[in-house]
């Protein structure tokens, strides 16, 4: 792996590591050839000192005081920021609850708001597809924004009209992935004389003492909020061919009441169990079996005392 600069792959159930969002995009990328292309793709921005819904909560947690509409208007920013600081636990929940919120009461309502009317702004490059719709002079420096959204969100957004979605999705992978960093420290380990087991650890520490992340992320990682939603789940299959497929050996306990003449020392996969399925799912493909059908085996731990 150091060879073929993936060492830092190593750190992919990491939350929050470049490996952790490379695979998050591979799985962006099946959701689009399996569902279809996306119509909108929309941000959204977090506007803690603009919710006073937020600020009320804070300052009952921080403050221990129930602030009314007019006190959290006229409060100055520097006391705003104060609460927002003082508790990023709160903050980060709210957040993490919020987007689901506003998507399943707003965005997938009866209403159709996307569908209502949208705006978007003018792209300066030309160097792809573009959607060029009217808008006045003094919006000119304003994000592409919808009317419906921007009221109910309350806070800054960005929506624009998908052409190339699988740009739009690479342009998510690379935005979020910030694995330069790890690419170059996989380049400095290359020419030492360390041992493998010494590259991998100083480039896992070169990511864990090099990157700097803010106060909310340090919540999502520490609360184990999820870093990321989908509508859908995402099962990998291998159709390497068999010579190239990595497999898992059957745990000690097992192998040891093995004869010593067998075989069978593979762990089940969904790829053997496809392979033994009865014969009135012979026309059942491979994908329709994982998404219905496969149930993998429970697994037992056993703990020493």
């Amino acid at each position: 792996m150091v060879h073929e600069d993936k060492a830092y792959k190593f750190l992919a159930n990491i939350r929050g590591s470049p490996p952790y969002f490379e695979k998050v995009s591979k799985e962006l990328f099946a959701l689009i050839r399996q569902l279809g292309p996306a119509t909108f793709f929309v941000t959204l921005s977090a506007a803690e000192t603009r919710w006073l819904h937020l600020l009320r909560l804070l300052g009952n947690i921080v403050d221990k005081k129930d602030y009314s509409d007019d006190e959290l208007n006229n409060m100055s920013w520097q006391e705003k920021c104060r609460l927002i600081q003082s508790d990023p636990v709160t903050c980060a929940r709210h957040f993490d609850f919020s987007p689901q919120k506003f998507i399943n009461g707003f965005l997938l309502s009866d209403g159709n708001p996307l569908e209502s009317e949208y705006i978007l702004a003018i792209r300066a490059s030309l160097s792809a597809a573009t959607v060029f719709l009217k808008r006045s002079v003094k919006e000119v420096r304003i994000n592409s924004y919808n009317t419906n959204v921007l009221r109910a969100w309350k806070a800054n957004l960005d929506v624009q009209f998908v052409l190339d979605v699988y740009a739009c999705a690479t342009y998510v992978a690379s935005y979020i992935t910030k694995s330069e960093l790890l690419r170059k420290a996989t380049e400095e380990v290359r020419h030492g004389n360390q041992t493998i087991k010494q590259q991998i650890k100083m480039i896992g520490h070169k990511f864990l003492n090099s990157v700097e992340i803010s106060a909310q992320e340090a919540v999502h990682i520490c609360l184990q909020l999820p870093m990321k939603k989908s509508s859908r789940q995402v099962i990998f299959l291998n159709t390497s061919p068999p010579e190239e497929r990595v497999t898992l050996l059957k745990p000690n306990s097992i192998l040891d009441t093995m004869k010593d003449e067998d075989d069978d020392v593979e762990c089940s996969n969904i790829l053997t169990r496809y392979s033994d399925r009865p014969k009135l799912m012979e026309k059942v493909t491979l994908a329709e079996f994982a998404a219905y059908y496969d149930e993998p085996p429970s697994r037992t731990i056993n703990r020493s005392k």
